[in-house]
């Protein structure tokens, strides 16, 4: 009983970040400033990778391509957190330096 609840809500912030990614990409200028262009793809990103893990605890892990597709949503999901840092790392450096933010 818990696990089902556990898998269902999973479900629901699987839908919350699908929403709120969707909403972000469609109605903000998310390509205008540096922030944005890290912020959007990481989150595009990370709704797929939540769809995954969704569909996997859903489906009791049975679904074909499974394992391929963990590899690659994952090593992206890897490589997007590690570019969001060092732009964050950067945009800070900026500020501190008294230079422009965005």
């Amino acid at each position: 009983m818990l696990r089902d609840a556990g898998n269902w809500l999973l479900v629901a912030l699987t839908g919350a970040m699908c929403v709120f990614t969707l909403f972000y990409g469609v109605r903000s200028r998310w390509w205008s400033n540096e922030v944005g262009r890290v912020f959007f793809p990481a989150n595009a990103l990370m709704c797929t990778v939540l769809f995954q893990v969704s569909l996997s605890a859903v489906t009791s892990s049975g679904y074909p391509g499974r394992d391929v597709i963990r590899i690659v949503l994952y090593g992206l999901g890897f490589v997007s957190l590690v570019w969001m840092t060092v732009v964050l790392v950067c945009i800070q450096r900026r500020e501190r330096a008294g230079g422009d933010v965005l």
